[in-house]
């Protein structure tokens, strides 16, 4: 899932159209570009992490800027990952497994799993559900038959969705509430760099 940020900004007037001037432009372009994603992919980010109980640690690894040069003057935000993440990741518990071979045991009994994936949601508590570590990676299990074996992980909303449902609406509203004004501020550094007289 991405979003690309295109130059459509109302460009300085100016006295004299040299090529002084239009480079000016270009470079103000590219740069205003590249200031409103780097704030778009921030704002990204903090609107899943306000929306979802999961930490910015396992959020921002998922986003790529791919920034705006002269020859492609479009930015780029992707989110990237897996369609699904650990369930265990959205505040699971309890936060150690229980009793099991080479891990200590920090509680009494076995507590019910749970977790919560939204921060004003309610916390779900699964009845054969488990936490266990397998490998690494301590994670929310369930067997699948009445074995012991085999058990499936449990999995939530990946990184992905969550972009597509709120954070392409942040993005969007910094590029309305700020974008043409980063643009008119570098457009003002390089045509005065460029010692470009304006009207």
């Amino acid at each position: 899932m991405e979003v690309t940020i295109t130059p459509l900004f109302k460009t300085p007037e100016i006295k004299r159209k040299t090529r002084a001037a239009q480079a000016a432009i270009e470079k103000a372009t590219i740069s205003a570009l590249n200031k409103i994603a780097t704030q778009g992919m921030t704002q990204g980010r903090k609107a899943i992490t306000e929306t979802y109980n999961i930490k910015n640690a396992d959020v921002k690894p998922a986003f790529k800027l791919i920034r705006a040069r002269k020859d492609n003057p479009i930015a780029t935000i992707r989110a990237r990952g897996d369609t699904s993440l650990p369930l265990f990741k959205f505040g699971g518990l309890p936060k150690a497994p229980v009793s099991q071979a080479g891990i200590p045991a920090p509680y009494k009994r076995r507590r019910k799993a749970s977790a919560k994936v939204l921060k004003k949601g309610t916390r779900e508590r699964f009845r054969h559900a488990f936490v266990a570590k397998m490998g690494s990676e301590v994670s929310i299990y369930e067997r699948t038959t009445g074995k012991r074996l085999p058990v499936r992980k449990l999995r939530a909303i990946g990184i992905p969705a969550m972009f597509e449902n709120v954070s392409v609406k942040a993005i969007d509203g910094i590029v309305r509430a700020k974008g043409q004004q980063i643009y008119e501020h570098e457009a003002g550094y390089y045509l005065d760099k460029a010692g470009v007289r304006r009207r």
